[in-house]
């Protein structure tokens, strides 16, 4: 038997040619995927970036013995995060990105000439413990491949300048924030629940619909670069891009059902 790393690749809005992206392309998984086949996907996905087009947002969300990974094409760039790295929206290059997901320090230490022919003996030793660790715990570590948190926060110095409300703009900044927004309706797609007094919810769908992931938040209101947005207490930005659309830790979430105005009687 073979000791080649391989992983598995699920395609989120991408044609199984990753030659087009849109919303039309259903999630289809890839199984048995190897080191030199994954970074031709990243490279060819790299390709793609550059032209897809609003509001296309594909992905590759990988999982292997290293962790799990999500690979975007975001405004034309490559952006890769990773909860078990606690790393979230990095740029890197195709060859950087094989070898974060390799767990190397660096990304010289993995040839391109040389990627199909990684195995695990190849692999720092607390990865090799964590490939054991997943040999134990058995097939239900590679069915959970979904980043299933809001990537880590960044470092508090580096939180964007930000200036709160007043309590009387505020609660109307709220208001117009407040309603039921997601990602999308699949599994694996997150949405958030903002409320008028600022409590936040934020969820991970699963099968069906149903909720495998929830986080509790609170959001006040500030200004930021001349905008209107909520900071979270985790250290989190959710921005209005219109009445319908918010984007938060990088992700595009939509109106699910308007909040009501009416005033209560």
């Amino acid at each position: 038997m073979s000791d080649e790393t391989v992983f598995a690749v699920t395609f989120h809005q991408l044609a199984p040619d990753l030659k087009r992206a849109g919303a039309e392309f259903s999630d289809f998984d890839r199984s048995g995927v190897t080191l030199d086949q994954l970074h031709g996907l990243i490279e060819r996905l790299t390709v793609l970036a550059p032209i897809v087009q609003y509001p296309a947002e594909p992905e590759l969300r990988i999982v292997g013995p290293q962790g799990r990974f999500l690979v975007q094409a975001r405004n034309g760039e490559i952006l890769v995060s990773s909860w078990s790295t606690r790393t979230a929206g990095a740029k890197l290059s195709p060859k950087q990105i094989v070898a974060m997901i390799m767990g190397l320090e660096e990304a010289g230490e993995l040839p391109l000439g040389q990627v199909g022919n990684a195995t695990t003996a190849s692999l720092p030793r607390r990865w090799k413990l964590l490939i054991l660790a997943l040999a134990v715990a058995g097939s239900n570590g590679v069915t959970a491949w979904y980043l299933t948190r809001p990537p880590p926060p960044p470092p508090r110095e580096l939180f964007p300048e930000h200036r709160l409300l007043a309590p009387e703009q505020a609660a109307r900044v709220l208001t117009e924030f407040a309603g039921d927004f997601e990602t999308g309706a699949g599994e694996g797609d997150r949405g958030l629940t903002i409320s008028p007094d600022g409590s936040v919810r934020w969820i991970v769908r699963g099968a069906g619909r149903s909720i495998t992931e929830e986080t509790k938040l609170h959001a006040r209101a500030a200004e930021s670069g001349g905008l209107l947005v909520l900071v979270t207490d985790n250290f989190g930005m959710i921005e209005m891009k219109d009445p319908v659309t918010v984007v938060y830790f990088r992700d595009t979430y939509r109106r699910q059902k308007k909040p009501d105005s009416k005033p209560t009687r």
